[in-house]
């Protein structure tokens, strides 16, 4: 067993403490509105919810990663740029902003990497939010992260914290949770093939009623700890 495989256990255990279990994105206020009446239909908005990330989140996560170190002192804060105007619901920018500030924290606490003060000091700088979707790949790469890595991470993640909010919200139990994860390992899969080489320039959202959901969540009073 290598040890990229050991970094990805303590990376995607649920005891890492990065908070992704307590955003919903969105699945809380389509619950609220209705939308959400059954275990099936739940399934249906995991698949979209995974490839509306796919297209979007990372796309960008792509970008940050294959970075050459020449270019990145300009080239990552234009990407950070195209980022902060991309994601113009600003519930969803304070979530992912709270969630990058979480990892970065814990990377920096837990493995130390080299030139990471650098990186803190970009943001600093000008008061620049931590957003995740930016600072999660880069941050992989700062320990030696491989990209295939990062990728099966990432949707692990995905499915894995949007479970964990219906399992908090009573619309599933623990066990549901998990047969609906394992269902969902080849859908990951397939779009991990799918979108491995999309960049930021080709980032898009195509389901819109995600988005409007996304958008909403700042004006409902929420059961999990943030939307």
């Amino acid at each position: 067993m290598t040890k990229q495989y050991l970094y990805l256990f303590q990376l995607a255990d649920s005891a890492w403490p990065t908070g992704g279990f307590a955003l919903s994105n969105g699945f809380e206020a389509l619950m609220k509105l209705g939308h959400l009446k059954d275990t099936h239909v739940f399934v249906e908005y995991l698949e979209s919810y995974l490839r509306q990330i796919s297209e979007a989140d990372l796309a960008f996560m792509n970008s940050i990663y294959m970075l050459n170190e020449e270019d990145y002192s300009y080239r990552f804060h234009e990407i950070w740029m195209d980022w902060h105007a991309f994601q113009h619901i600003e519930a969803m920018r304070n979530a992912n902003a709270l969630l990058g500030e979480n990892w970065f924290r814990m990377i920096r606490s837990v493995y130390s990497p080299r030139n990471i003060d650098e990186m803190k000091n970009f943001f600093d700088e000008k008061n620049r939010p931590m957003y995740f979707t930016i600072v999660f790949p880069r941050l992989l790469r700062m320990i030696r992260v491989e990209l295939l890595v990062m990728h099966k991470l990432f949707y692990h993640m995905a499915v894995r914290d949007q479970t964990g909010a219906a399992i908090r919200l009573g619309v599933i139990g623990p066990e549901m949770a998990q047969r609906i994860h394992f269902r969902l390992i080849d859908t990951c899969e397939k779009l991990r093939v799918q979108y491995k080489d999309r960049t930021y320039e080709e980032a898009c959202r195509s389901h819109p009623l995600l988005e409007l959901a996304q958008s909403s969540h700042q004006y409902l009073y929420s059961r999990i700890f943030q939307n």
